[in-house]
């Protein structure tokens, strides 16, 4: 056998990759592509958007080698297109797969002031990308 085995929990590559990062900061970029189950092209297209959202910051050596660093989530949090993917990220974690989600479960997950979460409900609403429903979701 001798071969690495994964068990897949369909897991985005995009948090596959932060995972990766966040456990290894200054990981070599070719490193992480070895050491993660999925295609060379979606490790790179991953790491692209994570660097572009600010997720990620990227180091180069001087022999040219990228190394691959966590933003803090309290600075990457700061920048609103960042704020978008945190809660979503937060729904994601305390929803585990479910289609709906207690709103302060989301709100005490995050931590955030209530102006800056209120804030960013609102957009979310306004956008239809979140529904508020009263009661009994079961209903």
């Amino acid at each position: 056998m001798g071969g690495q085995y994964y068990i897949g929990l369909n897991i985005p590559a995009q948090e596959m990759v932060m995972n990766a990062i966040r456990r290894r900061p200054g990981l070599s970029s070719k490193l992480l592509n070895k050491s993660l189950p999925i295609p060379n092209k979606e490790v790179i297209e991953a790491v692209n958007h994570l660097s572009d959202r600010g997720r990620i910051r990227l180091r180069i050596s001087d022999t040219h080698g990228i190394f691959l660093h966590p933003v803090s989530d309290k600075q990457a949090d700061e920048q609103p297109d960042n704020e978008r993917i945190s809660f979503k990220a937060a729904y994601d974690r305390i929803g585990k797969g479910r289609g709906f989600v207690r709103i302060h479960r989301i709100r005490e997950e995050l931590g955030w002031s209530a102006e800056r979460f209120d804030k960013l409900l609102k957009q979310l609403m306004a956008e239809h990308i979140v529904e508020l429903h009263g009661g009994d979701v079961a209903a």
